[in-house]
């Protein structure tokens, strides 16, 4: 996601992430909202009004 902003530094990371081809000619990302469903819920762990930890529990 640097690359339209920095263009240069775009194209060094993808070469050295081992990437042949220019980034410039790759296609942009497909949005996919099923990856942006959370299926947990975190939440506060508190003993005597402070806070211990957190626990995930599903939805």
């Amino acid at each position: 996601m640097v690359s339209p902003f920095a263009p240069h530094i775009g194209e060094e990371c993808w070469s050295l992430l081992g990437h042949g081809e220019s980034l410039a000619y790759h296609p942009w990302v497909e949005f996919d909202e099923a990856l942006c469903i959370d299926n947990t819920v975190k939440m506060g762990v508190q003993v005597n009004g402070k806070k211990k930890g957190e626990i995930e529990i599903p939805k």
